[in-house]
């Protein structure tokens, strides 16, 4: 049922939902509170208006629960047993109104892979107790108001080393896009599958185990932009953004232990301290934000070791020193270390120490000419124009010897114009 524009609130009887393995009703018009006897493996009730509290005793044996992009308020309920979630495997808090601690309970969901609970009003340190979600790949908690240290216990999760595949058994097969339901199969081969049914049209199968496999998506905001990651591309991705808080204290060197990460952002915090070394060890990391936090000491030459960084940025802290020029760092322009009056060797003053320094002379002309004033060549150039014609016209019109010639030069042009037209 979603993409309509179905209003009002969902049903409240528990055998409504007894036998429902999807329950999809997102991208609609919905209000109301979120029923207590709601349940299903995949829930989806995104992008509408459901207010109040998480219900307690809802949600039984999900395995991906998203209730992001609604008006939902209020703390995590700590009575949300982790007997009844412990299979879930993507949890989408996202754009809601939640406040307050988040529940140490959520460290028991020990299948959660996808934790995203950005954009809302979360206060308090972050709990030690998400270091114990060891599968964990994807981690947001941005835009919150944390406060507190990054706890140093993060460095124990795994954020892409998980072994196993990301799609979770006991599951429906299917595919999400923003317009369509569609099924998706890894593999149709008749001796992997062992019987079929049909609903409307479309062939559905299961694994002769009874288990199957699901597709979901999920966005996840790495190289300044929101992308989108789906299907088998999220048992590789792995991230963690912990943006836009209100985080104090040093960034520890053990999260440089997270060797398989792909997406590091801390940015818009209130750290402190020098950049790890350690981060050198990051050597799947493609995206590392740092910005605008008050960080100092130099910018370790070891990350030029760092061959997949496609992205960086260190603006707006108090580092010093000089910038790192080689491997991916030679790649890097000026906004990734703006707002750093102490750093030296930026890539601008590097642009024109070589001009001055070390010129050839072929190089030497081409500065010359992109160099040149546009308004006075452009002046030149009529003048001189002007001049040219001005003295042509006026040889013709003294002597008339020439004048002939000039006559018969153009009506031989002219008649060959002709010729070759015909």
């Amino acid at each position: 049922m979603g993409n309509n524009e179905f209003t009002g609130s969902l049903i409240t009887k528990k055998e409504f939902y007894g036998p429902i393995k999807i329950l999809d009703v997102r991208s609609n018009n919905m209000d109301g509170t979120i029923p207590k006897e709601i349940a299903g493996e995949i829930i989806l009730l995104q992008n509408n208006s459901f207010e109040g509290q998480i219900p307690c005793g809802g949600f039984i044996g999900a395995d991906v629960i998203d209730i992001s992009h609604n008006f939902l308020s209020g703390p995590i309920p700590s009575c949300l047993s982790p007997e009844a979630l412990s299979s879930v495997s993507l949890l989408n808090l996202r754009n809601n109104r939640l406040s307050g601690n988040i529940s140490a309970h959520i460290g028991l969901l020990h299948d959660l892979r996808i934790l995203l609970l950005g954009n809302n009003r979360f206060n308090g340190s972050i709990p030690g107790q998400l270091c114990q979600l060891r599968n964990i790949s994807i981690m947001d908690l941005s835009n919150n108001s944390f406060t507190g240290s990054i706890p140093t216990c993060l460095s124990n999760v795994a954020f892409g080393t998980y072994s196993h595949d990301f799609f979770v058994p006991s599951t429906f097969s299917y595919w999400f896009s923003q317009e369509e339901f569609i099924p998706y199969f890894e593999d149709f081969r008749q001796d992997i599958y062992d019987a079929s049914s049909f609903w409307n049209g479309v062939q559905f199968s299961y694994f002769s185990q009874g288990t199957n496999l699901y597709v979901h998506k999920v966005d996840f905001v790495t190289k300044y932009s929101l992308l989108t990651y789906k299907g088998d591309i999220l048992n590789y991705m792995s991230g963690l953004d912990l943006s836009c808080n209100n985080l104090t204290g040093n960034i520890h060197q053990s999260l440089g232990k997270l060797t398989s990460l792909h997406a590091l952002n801390v940015s818009h915090n209130h750290l402190t301290g020098p950049i790890p070394v350690s981060f050198s060890n990051l050597s799947q990391i493609e995206s590392m934000d740092c910005s605008y936090n008050n960080l100092s000491g130099k910018i370790p030459p070891e990350l030029v070791q760092l061959n997949f960084l496609a992205v960086f940025s260190v603006a707006h802290n108090s580092l010093s020193g000089r910038v790192p020029d080689k491997g991916q760092f030679a790649t890097f322009d000026i906004s990734s270390y703006e707002g750093n009056p102490f750093l030296s060797g930026l890539p601008s003053e590097k642009n024109r120490s070589q001009v001055v320094e070390t010129p050839l002379p072929s190089e030497e002309t081409e500065e010359k000419w992109f160099y040149v004033d546009l308004t006075s060549f452009i002046a030149s150039f009529v003048a001189t124009y002007c001049v040219v014609l001005l003295s042509l016209g006026a040889v013709l019109y003294i002597n008339p010897y020439w004048r002939r010639r000039w006559s018969h030069f153009i009506e031989n042009c002219i008649l060959q114009l002709l010729l070759l037209c015909c």
